[in-house]
């Protein structure tokens, strides 16, 4: 769900997509295949150009027009791989404090829009997962088992970890203090600033494995008590896990 830059809400849910503008329902799916487009599913729902338009998928963008439903293709340089949207890139960060949106290419590299003349490929980063507190970019590279961070202007800084996982969250509970769910647990990474102006370092605490969960995870965040939430498959179905963290 998310709202336009006119306040519509936009409804989407797999196969279908609806916008409410306080008086009645506008349906995207009649609309995208009375202009000849295929909607065979949408994969999320992200505001272009702070909310003028939505991009649905990889390849179809919407917007209201007269009170309308226009559709039209989104690729521009896009051409350069596909936007990945499954299941390992779920807990990813996709909107960030600054509105740019985040789209994951593959375990290597990721495009970051501010609008839609302003299309970055961001290369050795990896799936988008977080912004932390101070608007640094946390990236997951699966294929080398790598975190990745970028600061605010670009620099980037990386730690080595064999546990990472394909769908690998991160959280932070403070300032420099972050989470990273793992096959062996959850890993607690500290954020160090050194003595250059725009530098840091990366620093691992421990592995946390007692009574936390592991393996794949879908969703993870902190609340203001300081108990992290964790969203992933259980022994027979899915589960939410509610871990406290250590004061440490």
């Amino acid at each position: 769900m998310r709202i336009d830059n006119a306040g519509r809400i936009w409804f989407v849910e797999w196969t279908r997509c609806s916008v409410y503008d306080g008086r009645k329902w506008l349906d995207v799916v009649s609309a995208a295949r009375k202009q000849g487009f295929g909607t065979d599913q949408f994969h999320h729902c992200l505001p272009l150009d702070n909310g003028a338009r939505m991009l649905l998928s990889h390849a179809l963008m919407a917007w209201v027009e007269a009170d309308h439903i226009k559709v039209g293709i989104f690729d521009p340089k896009i051409r350069m791989g596909k936007i990945e949207s499954d299941y390992i890139t779920r807990s990813g960060l996709w909107l960030d404090s600054a509105h740019r949106v985040w789209l994951p290419m593959n375990s290597k590299s990721c495009f970051v829009l501010s609008n839609l003349d302003d299309i970055q490929l961001i290369s050795d980063s990896g799936y988008p997962r977080f912004e932390d507190s101070v608007g640094c970019i946390w990236f997951l590279n699966d294929r080398d088992k790598q975190l990745v961070v970028r600061n605010r202007v670009g620099a980037t800084f990386s730690l080595h970890e064999d546990a990472l996982h394909a769908t690998s969250a991160v959280v932070e509970d403070r300032s420099g203090s972050v989470w990273i769910s793992t096959v062996r647990g959850l890993l607690h990474v500290v954020k160090e600033t050194d003595n250059r102006e725009i530098g840091f370092s990366l620093r691992k605490v421990k592995h946390y494995q007692r009574e936390v969960p592991n393996g794949s995870c879908l969703e993870m965040f902190v609340d203001s008590e300081r108990d992290l939430w964790f969203y992933g498959p259980g022994p027979n179905n899915y589960r939410l896990y509610r871990v406290q963290l250590p004061d440490n």
